[in-house]
């Protein structure tokens, strides 16, 4: 009688078993599914940025923040994405990292990212700063042997002017075009940085404690982020430092990184980021960190977390305002 009892029990229990498997494999499908249309859906959320230090003449000037292509494409030859570039009709493309894929697995290729600056070439005024994937491939040259020199060079040939932990100032010419100035140009001018963070603040967080990085790190890095007067957006691809970002006077951070979270769910957001971030809190969309505007991109690309779900890739649109 004990040994029946017993046998049905494991019979219940295998039954338990087989039905949890089952459900979880019909959950990981219907996520797969849905990633596989997710990851072609681009969307192009329009953000407005009111700010008392926007000049004037930059009221209505419109930025396209591309960031975490990761070598894919939209459509044939990419055309999806150069069409709502030009539909967004920019006065200025800000590029913010991890175009390309730099991973040990990974090949050397850059054609989807050349294919992209070939295109903004003579059409935008174009500025770069460095992701984790940049980065990695200048940090490690014996692990990507020329990898950094082949990117600097493309970067030359369109004639990308690429910010690491550097700050320059714009200023729009007689028809209205923004263009480099001379910071002696106080007047109407706004200033544009790139934060290049070394691979130390990108470790996986479920492997290693977060690196400490503070507001007087971020001010050797970039020591116009003191600057009061300006209108100052910086590049700055790494969100896990937002509150060391807003104790700044820079006046617009953006960033990318988190690729939205991969998969959002209802009422919970954001589940995990390509750092391995469990429920990182600035993964996607705009937000007021004091006085500081924080816009993060959900990217346009994935790379080893290969997952969507309710979280297409977006080229981000932004329009400056006077307020």
């Amino acid at each position: 009688m004990i040994i029946g009892d017993d046998s049905n029990l494991m019979e219940y229990k295998m039954q338990y078993v087989l039905i949890a498997f089952a459900v979880l494999l019909f959950i990981a499908l219907t996520f797969f599914v849905i990633s596989h249309f997710e990851k072609s859906r681009l969307t192009c959320p329009v953000y407005q940025v009111s700010d008392p230090r926007v000049p004037e003449a930059f009221t209505g000037k419109r930025i396209v923040f591309l960031s975490d292509l990761h070598s894919c494409t939209f459509g044939s030859e990419n055309q999806k994405l150069y069409e709502a570039i030009d539909n967004a009709k920019p006065d200025l493309v800000l590029i913010g990292g991890d175009m390309m894929v730099v991973k040990s697995w990974s090949q050397k290729d850059f054609a989807v990212t050349r294919d992209l600056l070939a295109f903004l070439n003579g059409r935008y005024p174009v500025y770069y700063a460095p992701g984790n994937h940049e980065q990695r491939m200048k940090e490690k040259p014996d692990e990507y042997p020329e990898w950094f020199t082949t990117f600097r060079e493309l970067l030359t040939e369109f004639d990308v002017p690429y910010l690491e932990n550097e700050t320059l100032a714009l200023k729009l010419d007689s028809e209205g075009n923004i263009r480099p100035a001379d910071e002696a140009e106080e007047d109407d001018m706004i200033l544009l940085s790139g934060l290049a963070l070394d691979m130390h603040y990108y470790k996986k967080l479920l492997l290693h404690r977060k690196a400490r990085f503070s507001a007087e790190d971020l001010q050797k890095l970039l020591p116009k982020v003191d600057d009061k007067k300006h209108f100052h957006i910086v590049l700055a691809h790494n969100p896990l430092y937002v509150p060391v970002y807003a104790a700044s006077y820079a006046s617009l951070f953006l960033c990318g990184h988190m690729h939205g979270g991969c998969v959002r769910l209802p009422l919970i957001g954001a589940t995990i980021s390509p750092q391995l971030e469990l429920f990182p809190r600035y993964a996607k969309g705009y937000k007021m960190a004091s006085d500081t505007h924080v816009i993060v991109s959900a990217g346009l690309g994935t790379h080893s977390i290969n997952l969507r779900v309710n979280n297409p890739p977006e080229l981000v649109i932004i329009d400056l305002k006077r307020n």
